[in-house]
């Protein structure tokens, strides 16, 4: 090293962060992504029926209702790695590809590796919620 140059330090600190800040970048790029697909599936709301017409795969989840995940997103367990935006509908099973459920919110998933004890970054909540595959993030 020539002399005279300070020696360069990463702290941890800055490289959480600094994966936050991606992560939050990818999540705004995703609901951007959302937004205008969404917009031109359907002016009423997003529908499980409609979105699966556009590539979007949907399925329920036992006890919290209809799910769907945008193209090219993995939602499967183990949940790897930050999963954008899936959005969630308070429906039963039949409901899968139904045009007229009522939109409940969207959720996040972040891996279980992933995970500092960082707020929620929707509805201002305190803790991402332990759903027993990721944590989860939901806003209504």
């Amino acid at each position: 090293m020539p002399a005279g140059l300070p020696k360069a330090t990463v702290s941890h600190k800055s490289l959480e962060e600094a994966e936050m800040r991606r992560l939050i970048v990818s999540l705004l790029a995703a609901i951007a992504i959302t937004t205008a697909t969404v917009g031109s599936v359907s002016a009423q709301g997003p529908q499980p029926g409609r979105l699966g017409e556009h590539g979007w795969t949907c399925f329920f989840v036992e006890g919290l209702g209809v799910h769907c995940a945008p193209p090219g997103v993995g939602f499967a367990p183990p949940i790897e790695r930050p999963t954008p935006l899936l959005y969630w509908f308070d429906t039963g099973p039949e409901d899968v590809t139904a045009t007229d459920a009522d939109f409940s919110g969207t959720e996040m998933l972040l891996p279980y590796d992933r995970y500092h004890g960082q707020p929620c970054p929707q509805g201002g909540l305190e803790e991402w919620a332990d759903i027993g595959i990721a944590r989860a993030c939901h806003h209504k």
